[in-house]
């Protein structure tokens, strides 16, 4: 099983599912990664970016509620590893990073 697949069946184990068209955003913005808190949290980075680039575009909508869904499960995953995995992906993932997408003069 590839890491994409293997993330995106952790997904599938979520109760409730994600709905299918967000679902499928979801799996377009993931890529592999060490770590299925890491895979996560990049695919919402994916999805950040790509709302942040349709500006205010009603598209942006569905890329934000990935980005949303993705660092949320991120954290959910790292919570399932233990308290160490979740300072990792707050430290590496958090406000910096995320200020790091915006435009030069947006943050």
């Amino acid at each position: 099983m590839t890491p994409v697949a293997a993330t995106l069946e952790w997904l599938d184990t979520r109760t409730p599912p994600p709905p299918a068209e967000l679902r499928a955003r979801l799996a377009d913005a993931l890529e592999p990664a060490e770590t299925l808190p890491g895979a996560l949290a990049d695919g919402a980075l994916v999805c950040l970016a790509a709302a942040l680039a349709r500006g205010d575009d009603r598209a942006a909508a569905l890329d934000l509620l990935s980005a949303d869904a993705l660092l949320t499960y991120a954290l959910e995953a790292a919570a399932e590893a233990g308290a160490d995995e979740v300072l990792a992906v707050a430290d590496a993932y958090g406000p910096a990073r995320l200020a790091a997408l915006l435009p030069e003069g947006g943050g």
